[in-house]
């Protein structure tokens, strides 16, 4: 449970290096209580040597939700949504053993929704088309191997978004950045349209290279590599004809140094129950689709990870259980589909079912390798869990939370960084 206790909770939640021998999780808070689902409410840095020892006592606030009155009169909410990033660990090297030039410094990158507030604090989601102000936050953070600390905190509004190679980044992807010789590579959102309405037009997901210029880590090139389309019998949300869109995207380096991408696909059946996979072989420059694998997900969250031996696997939920079963796939040795699923955990067998139900939510899956005090090399899961039934205001199961999980395989493991 959080340091604020009450109905507030940890949710979604992502690993990182922070320093040869120590770990970090960026993970979010959520309201709970209000008739409104997604209600998130910042994010919290947790630093730990030893997976036993971690103590959310230790959290380190980065972020929170706000709430104001606009000089108007009007009552106002930010929801500042999950921001994921990148982060080089302190004491990191290069190849050729010098130091690395950003070692110890890193960013998150959020969505600060800004509604009307209602009620006791909350939003509504219809407002996202009526009356919704965004910027992207940037939280620049450095750790000096004592003390983790939050440097600074800029926006980029959607009336001046930042614009790198054309498009206009507004939204994480779904894992942390992977690390490019002194750069990072990090799977992000971008449009060429309306930034405050981002979709359902001219939207992309890709991969952005971030890299660190005068102290600050910025973007400097994005290459989008799944694109919004219409389709045909296309869904109405509040009163907008949808595209096909791809949200959500993560990246990770397979074995031969090729990337890897995969993305959620929203607002049309095919795309929403398909597992698709892009690859680059010349680092970004060209992606084409790898595979694709259809009808074995639920409409929820998807990641691409690799082990710690580096094999590429894909973390989301199985179809037909709407997100109360998460599994991983591996892909096959030849990369042309996917191997069985692996159950990871099943919510009604787990924990029974959901108190107010109607199913358990268990999502915003993502994985990630590190080295701990005993200085082995693991890999970690990391997913979120709560009762459905929370999203209308119920108070939270017993189970709810952020789920950090290590997962045993029997290759050697790949360091992720050099130290």
């Amino acid at each position: 449970m959080p340091p604020e206790g009450g109905m507030y909770r940890y949710g979604n939640g992502f690993a990182f290096q922070a320093g040869p021998t120590t770990v970090g999780v960026f993970v979010n808070l959520r309201f709970g209580g209000f008739p409104v689902g997604d209600f998130e409410a910042g994010m919290d840095v947790v630093l730990f040597d030893d997976l036993s020892e971690i103590d959310e006592k230790n959290a380190m606030a980065v972020t929170r939700s706000e709430r104001y009155v606009r000089e108007d009169g009007a009552k106002r909410v930010i929801i500042k949504h999950t921001p994921k990033g990148g982060f080089v660990p302190y004491g990191a090297r290069r190849a050729d053993g010098s130091p690395h030039p950003a070692a110890g410094t890193g960013f998150l990158l959020g969505s600060a929704l800004d509604f009307p507030m209602y009620g006791d604090g909350y939003y509504m989601k219809e407002d996202k088309v009526r009356d919704m102000d965004r910027t992207t936050e940037i939280n620049h953070l450095a750790y000096d191997g004592q003390h983790f600390t939050k440097v600074e905190t800029e926006g980029w509004p959607a009336k001046d978004p930042k614009i790198v190679s054309g498009w206009k980044l507004f939204a994480p992807g779904l894992s942390t950045a992977i690390p490019d010789g002194d750069d990072l590579l990090y799977a992000m959102e971008a449009t060429q349209g309306n930034v405050t309405e981002c979709w359902p037009k001219r939207c992309a997901a890709g991969v952005a290279r971030w890299r660190y210029i005068e102290g600050r880590w910025r973007p400097v090139d994005f290459v989008p590599v799944a694109g919004s389309r219409p389709v045909e019998n296309p869904d109405v949300v509040t009163g907008q004809v949808m595209d096909e869109v791809w949200v959500e995207p993560s990246v990770v380096r397979d074995a031969d140094g090729s990337l890897l991408m995969t993305a959620r696909g929203c607002y049309d059946r095919r795309s929403e129950t398909m597992v698709c996979v892009w690859r680059s072989e010349d680092n970004g420059v060209r992606w084409s689709v790898l595979l694709e694998d259809h009808g074995i997900r639920a409409e929820s969250p998807i990641s691409i990870n690799t082990t710690a031996e580096g094999v590429p696997y894909i973390f989301s939920c199985p179809t037909d259980h709407a997100r109360d079963q998460l599994c991983v796939w591996l892909l096959r040795a030849d990369r042309g589909g996917l191997e069985a699923p692996i159950m990871v955990r099943d919510g009604n067998r787990q924990f029974g079912p959901p108190p107010k139900g109607p199913v358990w939510f268990m999502d915003h899956p993502n994985g990630q390798t590190v080295r701990l005090a005993d200085g082995a090399w693991r890999h970690l899961l990391c997913h979120r869990v709560m009762d459905r039934g929370e999203h209308g205001g119920s108070e939270p199961s017993v189970h709810s939370g952020f789920y950090l999980e290590q997962v045993a395989t029997p290759g050697k493991a790949t360091p992720t960084w050099r130290f």
